[in-house]
């Protein structure tokens, strides 16, 4: 963007090249432009641009500094124009201080000590740590920094890196005086560690202009505020599946590094096999902390409902084990979109094996197996293997299991369709069949055929196979009598 508007201004040809030049330096000078455009954007979110997109945002900051910059570049009226030309000064135009809460010429160098980015011949690319990051916003984002932070943590005197240390001395005293030197930093509080925590708002910063006795040095008082205390805490405790994640990437990241500066690929150790136990120690200590003084409460409840009003008995124990079962869904929410967060990414792989692979998981599932029919050969398909066989695991066990009493035939039929363009997999069954004003609505959560069906199984298959493979899933009358199920799903490299 500041490029493009420079050279405009070099062809309007009323500014001298000096004139570009310095404005050239200015802006990239630590980044002054980022911080231009990331306050300009604000403040149209919260402006007269709230409603509008990030393309249209984008336009009215090409034309914001277009119009600082002496071009004449307008809006489709002058009062809009004026509004925008007021943001634009209200901005700090690119002046940037090295203690501003967020120092934006410091986020470079900061995204590489905490490896969210890694050099790869020159260019910086993002690493699983940095892609987790993006995938977040708000606390949760705050929360994933301090948490990479600590595992990577050098000492009190990085920087870059919060240590546990100094965390659990902001909790224990809540209030900080810290003392800075105008020659150098507090050797235990680095001043762009504690900016950084306050514009993270895990603090809040008063700076004093009282210097002490001899004028050398200066004070500002930190406290740590509702957020800091919140993640701070639970930063120690270490106990939440976002810790169990940073410390799985970190690990991997370590022992990737040491493959590549030692040439040796032979390495035996698993820090995702450690990690995976880690969580599944976690996730059972916390089911197990909760259940306990539910189980405390219910036991209590059915010896008091003996004696005393069922209602009172009620009102005093109800809030306890609500408290519980709201924290084990809420933990379990939170695992699911953990988990999500470094999921394996997509791969071509060969769809006849999958498809063995599937039936032969069916296993003892049911007891009827299907009679599969495979016309080689396939075309490779694309996405995430193990979702692509547990959907037609699914989708092969609901045919079993809603085929009714009448049911002694499923047939799969997998073939190349359109060109070896996609494969096409027909699932027959002569079972009682899905009557039609049902077809749709069987994909949806929730709904099932089957008394005490949970109504997940189809709604599975029809992400997987729709939305995360790009294909489609239909249900039909099949002429063996029952129903069919037919999926189309795009081969590997083919556009859709």
């Amino acid at each position: 963007m500041l490029l493009e508007t420079l050279e405009r201004v070099e062809q309007h040809g009323e500014k001298d090249v000096g004139f570009i030049e310095r404005e050239l330096r200015f802006w990239q000078f630590q980044d002054r432009i980022l911080l231009f455009v990331t306050e300009l954007d604000e403040a149209l979110r919260n402006g007269f641009a709230a409603n509008s997109s990030e393309e249209e945002r984008r336009s009215l900051i090409k034309i914001g500094l277009a119009r600082h910059l002496g071009l004449r570049a307008n809006l489709e009226s002058k009062v809009r124009t004026m509004a925008l030309d007021l943001l634009v000064e209200e901005t700090r135009l690119g002046t940037i201080e090295p203690t501003s809460p967020i120092w934006y010429g410091y986020l470079s160098e900061y995204a590489k000590a905490i490896r969210a980015v890694n050099l790869v011949s020159g260019s910086p690319q993002l690493t699983p740590i940095g892609k987790v990051f993006l995938q977040l916003a708000g606390r949760d984002a705050v929360r994933w920094l301090l948490q990479v932070e600590v595992i990577q943590s050098l000492g009190p005197r990085d920087p870059a890196r919060l240590s546990r240390g100094l965390a659990r001395e902001m909790l224990s005293s809540q209030e900080q005086k810290v003392w800075w030197t105008w020659e150098g930093d507090n050797p235990f509080w680095p001043r762009l560690l504690a900016s950084r925590l306050v514009g993270m708002g895990v603090l809040d910063g008063e700076d004093s202009n009282e210097p002490d006795e001899d004028g050398s040095n200066s004070w500002t008082l930190y406290s740590v505020t509702a957020l800091g205390d919140e993640l701070l805490d639970e930063l120690l405790r270490g106990d939440s599946p976002l810790s169990a994640l940073a410390a799985t990437l970190c690990a991997d990241l370590a022992v990737s590094a040491t493959r590549v500066a030692t040439g040796n690929d032979s390495m035996t150790t698993s820090p995702a096999a450690e990690a995976t136990a880690r969580q599944a120690r976690l996730v059972a200590h916390e089911i197990r902390n909760t259940l306990v003084p539910m189980q405390a409460a219910l036991g209590s409840l059915y010896r008091e409902v003996m004696v005393d009003s069922p209602t009172e008995v009620l009102q005093k124990r109800r809030p306890q084990i609500d408290r519980g079962v709201e924290r084990i869904f809420g933990f379990i929410d939170q695992i699911v979109r953990v988990s999500a967060l470094a999921a394996t990414p997509p791969e071509v792989f060969d769809a006849v094996t999958a498809i063995r692979d599937a039936v032969a998981e069916l296993g003892s599932m049911v007891s009827i197996m299907p009679n599969l029919v495979i016309r080689q050969p396939l075309p490779p398909l694309y996405g995430l293997r193990s979702e692509f066989v547990m959907a037609l695991v699914n989708l092969l066990r609901n045919a079993a299991q809603h085929g009714g009493p009448k049911l002694k035939n499923i047939k799969l039929i997998a073939e190349s369709a359109d060109e070896s363009k996609a494969v096409l997999m027909t699932l027959d069954d002569d079972g009682q069949g899905i009557p039609a004003n049902l077809r749709e609505a069987i994909f949806a959560e929730g709904v099932s055929l089957l008394p005490g069906g949970s109504g997940l199984g189809l709604r599975l298959c029809r992400e997987v196979f729709e939305r995360e493979m790009k294909g489609v899933i239909v249900c039909e009358d099949s002429p063996l009598g029952g129903a069919r199920f037919r999926i189309r799903l795009p081969a590997a490299g083919v556009l859709v």
